[in-house]
């Protein structure tokens, strides 16, 4: 049977480099009882408030367990109005020590808190105003202790202090600062932090974001002269540190602070503008986005920079110029004007369709003529989309009034004409055969041909089938241009595919017709 371990060693404690002293061993129950200054209940214990203690100096971020700061600069008397201790001294001593305080007893029979910092500095400032008892007549000497369980590692308990803050929060950079510690001490991912503290990865990412900052800018958040939100807003916009510091130092000096906005708006937040402008011709070519809405951005971006850099106007507008130049390599300005005009170009296609003098009924290639007139609207259709986005819907409703009408003169046409690259069926011979292959085999006599003395093929009489055969396949060419026109109206994030597919659709259609002369050969011959 094994030894019980009778030293009350604490787990995963031996190989860890932390700013605080490390709580290897606790006291036993023995132990306790034999401490002059404490009395043990079954839970809890009463120990004597000289024997409290917090892990490193109590009180500066750089070494101390307790996640509360106090800001360089300040004396305990202005932290501790920071921190309300008086109002919670006062609420103890009429209603007494509500909730004991947490932490590990050593075997010296000092106690470590790891939860109840602001209600000890509470007790002290009681003993200093002369109170030594609540008013329900118990000692306030005498504070409430609860050990922590044996099995905690110091991950454990480092989680448990951040965790305590119900009734006055922890400011967003003492737990930035802890969030550090916990990641380099215990090894810890963004994410395993995440998980068990209960918020997302982001706001884990940003946290650890304001623990890497200057000291100057970790104080000037402590102290409240800028926002947490802020610093992250400055730390995002200007890359160099030490302007950083000046910025702030400067907020600081005014006497006003710095604000998100502010920090939004300062010297350097466009200093990277030809980036910014780059990146954007850049995402032209790779990304779902239109010219126009390039254009626009390059254009915001150097009117910003104007503003924050004024003494750079022309040289901010040089490379707005430029960009916007890169941009219509990609696509002419003047391909954009040209479709400006959507509107009249669709009424010309569709002037042309109905214009009997260009393009009569009789004319043979009047469906071709249609159909091609189709095609350039549906072209017109996505580029002025990708021109002028906010118009989208009238001119996706303007291509739908043009195309159903012209599509309506292609029926009209269909009964006399076939598409261009297709054979014209014989109708007639087509019903027939439609109706012929509804009949029962058992009214047809079986052919049976006679014998022949050589291996020569016999005629065959395929014009039944071959009606057939040309009639499913000219309906499967209607089938893939109504599906060609429906691909045109696919959203903007798809519309980068669109090429690709009318193509294919294409490619169908031309195999489709040389399936249909393949027919017409094969009857002829057979």
């Amino acid at each position: 049977m094994a030894k019980k371990d009778s030293t009350n060693q604490q787990q995963g404690t031996l190989a860890l480099e932390l700013p605080y002293e490390v709580i290897t061993t606790v006291a036993t129950r023995d132990q306790l009882r034999k401490h002059e200054n404490l009395t043990v209940g079954r839970q809890t214990a009463n120990l004597d408030v000289s024997y409290l203690r917090v892990r490193g100096t109590g009180f500066e971020s750089h070494n101390s367990f307790n996640p509360r700061i106090k800001p360089e600069g300040w004396t305990m008397e202005q932290w501790e109005e920071e921190l309300l201790i008086s109002e919670l001294a006062q609420d103890m001593l009429v209603n007494g020590q509500i909730d004991p305080l947490e932490g590990d007893m050593t075997p010296d029979g000092l106690f470590y808190l790891t939860d109840g910092f602001r209600r000890k500095l509470a007790i002290e400032w009681l003993i200093r105003e002369g109170h030594t008892h609540y008013n329900n007549s118990k000692d306030i000497n005498m504070v409430e202790i609860m050990p922590n369980p044996k099995e905690w590692t110091e991950e454990d308990k480092l989680v448990r202090s951040l965790s305590s803050n119900n009734n006055l929060k922890y400011k967003p950079i003492e737990i930035a600062l802890k969030l550090q510690l916990w990641k380099k001490a215990f090894k810890r991912s963004n994410e395993e932090i995440a998980t068990r503290y209960g918020k997302s990865r982001q706001w884990v990412d940003n946290m650890l974001k304001l623990a890497e900052e200057p000291e100057s800018i970790k104080n000037a958040v402590a102290t409240g002269a800028i926002t947490h939100t802020a610093a992250l807003e400055l730390k995002n916009k200007v890359k160099d540190e030490g302007e950083r510091e000046k910025i702030v130092q400067d907020a600081i000096n005014s006497g006003e602070g710095l604000s998100v906005k502010e920090a939004q708006a300062t010297k350097s937040e466009y200093a990277d503008y030809k980036e910014r402008m780059k990146a954007i011709v850049d995402r032209y070519g790779d990304e779902v986005i239109t010219f126009t809405k390039a254009e626009q951005d390059i254009k915001e971006i150097a009117a910003k920079a104007i503003e924050t850099k004024a003494d750079e106007k022309g040289s901010i507008n040089f490379a707005m110029k430029t960009a916007i130049a890169w941009l219509e390599e990609k696509v002419p300005g003047e391909e954009k004007t040209k479709y400006k005009e959507w509107k009249g170009m669709f009424e010309h296609i569709l002037s042309l369709a109905n214009n009997p003098e260009v393009s009569k009924p009789e004319d043979t290639n009047r469906v071709s003529f249609l159909e091609a007139g189709l095609a350039d609207m549906l072209t017109i259709r996505n580029k002025a989309v990708e021109y002028y986005p906010d118009e989208r819907e009238a001119i996706l409703t303007e291509y739908d009034r043009t195309a159903t009408t012209i599509e309506q003169l292609i029926a009209d046409v269909e009964e006399v004409e076939i598409p261009a690259g297709t054979i014209k069926v014989d109708k007639e011979a087509a019903n027939k055969a439609e109706e012929q292959s509804h009949k029962t085999a058992a009214t047809t006599p079986e052919y049976r041909p006679k014998p022949q003395k050589d291996d020569a093929l016999q005629p065959i009489d395929f014009s039944k089938d071959k009606a057939i055969g040309e009639m499913d396949l000219n309906e499967a060419t209607k089938l893939l241009d109504k599906l060609s026109v429906n691909i045109g109206t696919l959203p903007a994030h798809l519309q980068q595919y669109v090429n690709d597919w009318q193509g294919s659709i294409r490619l169908v259609q031309s195999k489709i017709a040389n399936a249909v002369e393949v027919i017409k050969k094969a009857a002829d011959t057979r």
